[in-house]
């Protein structure tokens, strides 16, 4: 005996789609599609922006902190660790300290943070580039 699905679906017609619905749904993608590279070109001109301002402002940053550094004397303390290891390693935590104390935490802290912001912009940047080769390849 045959179970009764089976025999509702031996006489349920397909349904078939509606005429223009091909075409309707190949516009919208397309325009997805036109939408996805507009934003990937809009994102991509900002990424570039914002290397190019973090690429600037890298040489006055690193300027500031080598002489914020050369200032603080913290190159006169690590040339000890090559001058007189002997000394360095028998009291290598008050060496330690020292070279904490001397470090210019703010202009270090801007050193990396825009390295930080240029290293983002750079995978931005990439990203969004490849987005719109693979776009315009397809």
């Amino acid at each position: 005996m045959e179970p009764s699905y089976q025999k509702l679906f031996k006489h349920l017609k397909p349904v078939e789609p509606s005429a223009g619905l091909l075409s309707v749904v190949m516009t919208r993608l397309e325009a997805e599609e036109r939408r996805a590279i507009a934003r990937s070109r809009r994102r991509l001109f900002f990424a570039s922006l914002f290397l190019l301002a973090s690429l600037g402002a890298l040489i006055p940053v690193f300027r500031v902190a080598y002489t914020d550094l050369a200032a603080s004397g913290f190159f006169q303390y690590l040339s000890l660790l090559f001058s007189d290891f002997s000394i360095i390693a028998s009291s290598w935590q008050s060496y330690a300290f020292s070279l904490l104390e001397t470090l210019p935490v703010l202009s270090l802290t801007l050193c990396f943070g825009v390295i930080f912001i240029f290293l983002a912009a750079l995978r931005f940047l990439a990203r969004d580039f490849r987005s719109i080769t693979r776009h315009s390849t397809a």
